[in-house]
């Protein structure tokens, strides 16, 4: 038996990473503003790797993630 054949319907597409944060969408513009005014320094090695870090979409799991789950609990 494959596993292809094994799969139920649902299991045969996984959802996007963009439909899963797609419910909060504006939160994460939120997200996205407080992390560039805490990232702000007058020393410009500071600025550059905080834009580095940004860019890259690091910092933004957590805030993701309990933004996901307060959504769900209501």
């Amino acid at each position: 038996m494959s596993p292809s054949s094994t799969q139920t319907p649902d299991m045969a597409q996984a959802p996007t990473i963009h439909s899963v944060f797609a419910p909060i969408t504006e939160d994460m513009e939120s997200v996205d503003r407080a992390i560039h005014t805490h990232l702000a320094s007058e020393v410009a090695l500071i600025n550059t790797i905080g834009g580095y870090i940004v860019a890259g979409g690091g910092k933004r799991l957590r805030p993701a993630l309990l933004l996901l789950v307060s959504q769900a609990l209501g």
